[in-house]
């Protein structure tokens, strides 16, 4: 799911009609949001959490995606890397 969809979801499911008022509710301007669903830059951890749960989508693949995205080194990025594989094997797998 790109931001494009989540952002329509989010907008869907809690009854935002304008992307400004969605835009108001996450504390950004519209320009931000615009960016968001365009690919121009990346919404920051805690406004892709927020879109996730206004969705109803489980956030954590969306949050670790971001991080992993924004992260700006080559360790940082190991490391995200390494949490996303062990966060995809089942429990006591």
């Amino acid at each position: 799911m790109n931001y494009l969809e989540l952002i329509a979801l989010a907008k869907k499911r809690a009854k935002i009609k304008t992307d400004e008022k969605l835009a108001g509710f996450l504390g950004v301007d519209k320009t931000a949001l615009c960016k968001w669903k365009y690919g121009v830059s990346k919404p920051l951890p805690q406004n892709a959490l927020k879109l996730a749960i206004l969705a109803g989508v489980n956030p954590d693949p969306i949050v670790a995606i971001n991080l992993y995205e924004s992260a700006e080194t080559d360790e940082l990025k190991a490391t995200f890397h390494r949490f996303r594989k062990a966060a995809s094997r089942p429990i006591g797998g």
